[in-house]
């Protein structure tokens, strides 16, 4: 983009040249770029250029005018265009409206935002869009929402406007009004602050208003009354999945053609797993993958972006300081002088916190302006309109240079504040002399305006209120002196007092007066918020800020978070010290982790979650180690070690003890294993060396054979059932040798290939009947081959998101791996189907299950321990559409699928026992509704040919399904409904006009009842009692019948909707009505009076369509599933209609719930196809997490996670 005056010169010469070389006059070039003559005539002279609506007539122009010239010349939002082609990323830049076609990746976002418009009524509101910086929030609202959704989406055909805290008064006429970086509105005095929050309100009284706010201000803006209702359910911006990154990597360099090298995906999502140190990114994490991306986009050869390129540009880390850092040196001496206070105007102070601000481009000197364009291009700065400013709060985070900048300028920076909101003052009171600032009187301002370089930071006005103040005050100074010495002292003393008001109203920067609960809940509420951003995969560490945020305050956030986060798979963890690998015995009583500083630590089974584990040290130069293993021989527990130039066993039944050291010389060992009986250990070393020693005598371990296997051998694994040793690493293959339990013959070696590439053997397991073997590798995949069947090719299983570093069976069925992608999985070995997936803060490198726990070790050496049984039922598939239950919650639990005819069904008798599924007839397709009756003695389904499938449930599960016919075959019945009693049923006929009331007799058989004017019914529901029937309409009503006879239904007065009631429910404890519509309102009616229905509640916390509904068996409390993606309870007995819980299950639309037991728990299920189990009772949660915690957060970690409260104990 250009700033300078001779680019706009330069436009203006070769628009006049090639209209004059085709003859065109100004009314003709207006017509041919179809504007307005005075339109074309002020592009044609430079007084001024395309505004964003007119940009495509300007390209028209151009291409009438046969013009190919570099859109940067006229559109100052226009991407950098280098030498060598067009930059398809954006820098520190965020995307705008014009760069729709190059955002990628957040189109669910961008959806979801859209939905939430969409559903407000009468097309007006407000919206808060809330995330921390650099989650990509300026991006969403400009292109994903107005570029995008009010272009060709859901949208379209909407009007769309950006609004700033300067132009909040404008008359703006437009459907959608964009309000973006919010906190800069919240950081005006007190009176801007009111007049803003009074034009938000009027604009929300006309438009749909969308804020985009970032998290740490959310307490602030949470005191404001106007904001409160958006800030009560605002839309979290979502982490970027590990597909969308791929999306934003790779989408925009296919776009000009250039293909990224799948390695630096691989590479880059690994990185932003991890800062240099180990920890966590910041919130900054997408800006800085944007200017790695356009760092290796300058250095690639426009073919291919390589790992090579990212390598040589210095990784991540060091995208945003390398690009600075390189801009600034490239500019000569003179105008690297000038970047300090060019980029310091740029930032304001307010009190610790350092933020971006805005100045006029027209306020730039020349050199300025030149200073600027190479910054502008680097995209470190950027325009909006006239306005300057830094492109993204990265800049201030990662560039050390202007860090130091800052801080030796703070106090400047300070000052400059001050006069800048005087300035601001004087300006409101129309140059008022009475807004005047005696600067001659206060050292600190007469310092700063005395010194050129600082005063040249000021802008005209505030060089003109400076001019002013000077001036008025030395006239004051001089009536002053021609008074009496009795005036001369009375205006000394209204001086001083104005000079001391004024002062002090200075230094009040953004001074917020609030009681203690106010305060602790707004630290409440931004620490669930940032829970909800966080992108880390650290549970353990979301569950700890979840404890603190509900110790500080009792907020509906706090409380979420807390149950979310234990529905997350809670682990305990005990930290280590640098990458490490772990093992465990064979009986599964003990777990060793080997670390890189060569200490061991090991823990007793019963001890895993109580204690750090009993460390020593394998030598004194701390080495590191690579490789463990463990084994029971003759009643003794060995454990080998190894890695760089050491090897060692030791016995570890009671206290360590060291019983060999192993001579290797100079070679690193990667992996060891012993042989089925104990009695050999295996090595393999960087060197390719495979090496056997007999353990016949474990204090002299002796070589027995040795094998080059050319290559690095980083696995090794014994077939307990053949006598087979294999062996895989860079090869690409898998070695096999038959053992005799001393030497060494070669067998056909197992090959795998992946996608045409053959990557190395990361790790491998042989199941304990040696039916299967399974490998990690290299390449985001695993192989598992069936070696009953050893010429059979393996199955590749490519799910993973990084390289899979640990392979591990449980028993014949059921093995763990551990990956780069900082995941966990448990699966089955005969299907490969993830059963339980698991997340850490790092790359996983070690996994296990010990006594039917998971248990893994990441690179920083911590160990994870879960629980025996997590909270996913089911991780994915299909989405379960419908779930049914016996009534007291405690026998039966199954839910159906919407798609395929499936049923999957659970035993809650004791604990959660899977059953196999009930069979569906061949000749039968299910349309995923589903009910049971009371006592959990017959499960049913509906059809889409109008027959009804029941199945008897006994403790061995359903019995063989019974089927009968009760609409003709075009009935697809969305609603088979049963009483509680289990003798009345209920279908519906789908997007028809009836519904049939059946009889079920003791055999199960069906008689038809009555027929039930219905039109588009949508769920039915019985009563408690059975006394009365509700049927939501797609008319905006739910029809009600009392069921005295159920021969002949009495219709009763039908209750109404504000839209489509979706879903009914009807309380198990009284005569209590509930719908939810298309439009997310819940509203809750007393039937005590059959004949006037009593509205009782109205909810409105749902922002989409509500699809589950759901009583607590007691009927003190109402859930919701809502297409917002997230769970709503309402406490039925308090009076604010505010939801008690608002859960986020991060399952994307939540689909359907049902409470478990006596209400204190429920399940939930969402369109991802995960079925998860919630713990609703708080005071359990917090004593669950808080027992098997193990090492507890220390000072560090909290001050990073948890901003501006000093840290406590919240298990105290």
């Amino acid at each position: 983009m250009s700033l300078n005056d001779a680019s706009r010169d330069e436009l203006v010469r070769l628009l006049s040249q090639a209209r004059q070389s085709k003859d065109i006059s100004v009314r003709a070039a207006a017509k041919l770029a179809g504007v307005p003559t005075a339109t074309a005539q002020g592009w044609l002279s430079g007084k001024h250029l395309p505004t964003p609506a007119l940009r495509d007539n300007f390209r028209q122009l151009l291409a009438a005018l046969d013009l190919r010239i570099p859109e940067a010349m006229w559109n100052p939002d226009a991407e950098f265009v280098k030498v060598s082609g067009r930059a398809p990323y954006l820098g520190l830049r965020p995307f705008g409206v014009d760069d729709a076609g190059l955002y990628f990746g957040r189109s669910s976002q961008a959806r979801r935002l859209a939905d939430l418009i969409d559903a407000q009524p009468e097309r007006r509101g407000l919206i808060a869009l809330v995330g921390g910086s650099g989650s990509g929030k300026s991006s969403l609202l400009a292109a994903g929402l107005i570029g995008g959704e009010c272009v060709d989406g859901r949208l379209a055909g909407w009007s769309a406007a950006s609004l700033t805290a300067q132009t909040l008064t404008a008359d703006v006429d437009a459907d959608v009004i964009v309000i973006d970086q919010f906190e800069e509105i919240l950081q005006q005095d007190v009176d801007r602050v009111s007049a803003a929050m009074d034009a938000i309100h009027a604009l929300a009284q006309r438009a749909v208003v969308v804020i985009g706010l970032r998290s740490d201000a959310f307490g602030v803006a949470a005191e404001q009354p106007v904001l409160a209702a958006a800030l009560e359910h605002p839309m979290l911006l979502a982490p970027m999945t590990r597909e969308e990154l791929v999306q934003a990597i790779v989408c925009p360099a296919e776009l000009e053609g250039v293909e990224v090298e799948p390695e630096l995906v691989d590479l880059l999502l690994a990185d932003l797993a991890r800062d240099e140190s180990g920890g966590q990114l910041p919130h900054s994490l997408l800006p800085l993958l944007s200017s790695a991306l356009l760092m290796v986009w300058s250095q690639a050869d426009r073919t291919r972006m390589t790992t090579a390129d990212y390598v040589r540009m210095g990784g991540l880390a060091s995208a945003v300081e390398t690009l600075a850092e390189n801009t600034y040196l490239a500019l000569p001496p003179a105008q690297q002088e000038l970047v300090p206070g060019l980029l310091l105007r740029l930032i304001s102070v307010h009190g610790e916190a350092v933020l971006r601000t805005q100045i006029p481009t027209t306020s730039l000197s020349e050199s300025e302006r030149t200073v600027a364009e190479q910054f502008l291009k680097a995209r470190l700065l950027s325009v909006q309109g006239d306005q300057l400013s830094i492109s993204h709060d990265a800049l201030l985070q990662h560039w050390h240079r202007l860090a130091e900048w800052v801080d030796d300028g703070r106090l400047d920076l300070r000052v400059r504040e001050h006069l800048r909101r005087a300035t601001s003052l004087w300006l409101d009171n129309d140059r008022s002399s009475d807004s005047l600032l005696p600067v001659g009187r206060l050292p600190v301002f007469t310092e700063f305006v005395a010194d050129p370089r600082k005063a040249a930071q000021l802008s005209a006005d505030e060089r003109d209120f400076v001019t002013r103040s000077e001036e008025h005050f030395t006239s004051l100074l001089d009536q002053e002196k021609a008074s009496s010495a009795r005036l001369r002292r009375q205006h000394r003393l209204a001086i001083t007092l104005a000079v001391i008001a004024t002062a002090t109203a200075l230094v009040a920067v953004f001074t917020l007066v609030n009681t203690r609960r106010v305060k602790l809940d707004a630290q409440s509420r931004q620490i669930a918020y940032a829970i909800r951003s966080n992108t880390s995969g650290d549970v353990f560490l979301e569950a700890q800020m979840a404890l603190a945020a509900n110790d500080l305050a009792d907020t509906v956030e706090a409380r979420s978070v807390l149950l979310d986060t234990n529905a997350n798979d809670v682990p305990t963890r005990w930290l280590g010290n640098g990458p490490s690998v772990m093992a465990k015995a064979p009986d599964d009583s003990m777990v060793i982790r080997a670390g890189a500083a060569g200490e061991l630590t090991l823990w007793r089974s019963d001890d895993l979650t109580a204690t750090a584990g009993q460390s020593w040290t394998v030598s004194d130069d701390t080495r590191p180690m690579y490789a463990i293993d463990i084994a029971k021989v003759d009643g003794r527990v060995l454990a080998a070690a190894g890695g760089t130039k050491q090897a060692s066993i030791w016995d570890v039944t009671g206290e360590p003890e060291r019983r060999a050291d192993i001579e290797i010389g100079d070679e690193t060992i990667l992996a060891m294993a012993f042989d089925p009986d104990g009695r050999s250990l295996v090595l393999g070393d960087s060197l390719g060396h495979l090496r056997v020693f007999s353990l016949a005598d474990p204090v002299s371990p002796r070589e027995t054979a040795q094998v080059d296997v050319g290559a690095s051998v980083t696995s090794v694994a014994f077939d307990p059932t053949r006598s087979v040793l294999l062996a895989g690493g860079a090869s690409g293959s898998i070695g096999r040798w038959s053992f005799d339990g001393a030497e060494l013959a070669a067998l056909p070696a197992l090959t795998y290939e992946v996608s045409g590439r053959t990557p190395r053997t990361q790790s491998m397991a042989v199941s304990p009947d040696g039916h299967w073997l399974v490998a990690g590798l290299g390449s985001r995949a695993s192989a598992r081959w069936d070696l009953t069947s050893p010429d059979v090719s393996p199955v590749i299983s490519t799910d993973y998101a990084s390289w899979v570093n640990s392979v591990r069976f449980a028993d014949a069925n059921t093995y763990i791996t551990a990956d780069s992608g900082q995941h966990v999985r448990v699966v089955d070995a005969a299907t490969d189907q993830v059963t339980r997936f698991l997340s850490g803060p790092m790359l996983m490198t070690g996994a296990e299950i010990v006594n039917g726990r998971p248990v893994a070790v990441d690179t920083a050496g911590t160990l994870m321990i879960w629980s025996r049984f997590g909270p996913s039922l089911r991780l994915e598939g299909q989405p379960a559409y419908q779930f049914a239950g016996d009534a007291a919650g405690s026998k039966w639990l199954a839910y159906a699928d919407l798609g395929p005819s499936s049923v999957d069904l659970w035993s809650l008798t004791d604990g959660l026992k899977k059953m196999p599924s009930p069979v569906v007839p061949a000749d039968v397709t299910l349309y995923s509704s589903i009910w049971m009756d009371g006592a959990g003695t017959i499960l049913w389904a509906g059809s889409t040919d109008g027959r009804v499938v029941g199945w008897r449930l006994s403790e061995t599960g359903a019995s063989e399904p019974f089927v009968q016919r009760v609409l003709d075959e075009s009935a697809v019945l969305n609603n088979v409904v049963v009483d509680k009693t289990g003798r009345l049923m209920v279908v519906s006929e789908y997007l028809k006009k009836r519904s049939v009331l059946l009889r079920v007799a003791d055999d199960g058989s069906l008689t038809e009842l009555a027929v039930l004017d219905t039109e588009t019914p949508q769920i039915a529901r019985f009563s408690a009692d059975s006394g009365l029937l509700s049927i939501g309409i797609a008319q905006n009503e739910v029809k009600v019948w009392s069921l005295a006879d159920p021969e002949h239904p009495e219709q009763l007065p039908s209750v109404a909707t504000d839209s489509n009631p979706s879903v009914t429910a009807m309380s198990p404890a009284g005569p209590m009505l509930a719908a939810g519509t298309d439009r997310g309102t819940v509203s809750v009616w007393d039937l005590s009076n059959v004949q006037e229905p009593k509205l009782v509640h109205e909810y409105h916390q749902s922002q989409a369509a509500v699809y589950g509904l759901n009583f607590s068996p007691d009927g003190t409390h109402l859930m919701a599933a809502g297409g917002d993606e997230v769970f709503y309870m309402w406490d039925l007995e308090d009076s604010s209609d505010s939801a008690e819980f608002i859960l986020d299950g991060r399952m994307g639309r939540t689909t359907d719930l049902m409470f478990l037991g006596d209400g204190s728990s429920f399940v939930g299920a969402g369109n991802n196809g995960e079925v998860k189990i919630w713990d609703l009772d708080l005071t359990r949660v917090e004593k669950e997490i808080c027992d098997q915690r193990g090492t507890p957060l220390s000072d560090l970690e909290w001050r990073r996670a948890i901003v501006g409260v000093k840290p406590f104990d919240p298990c105290r």
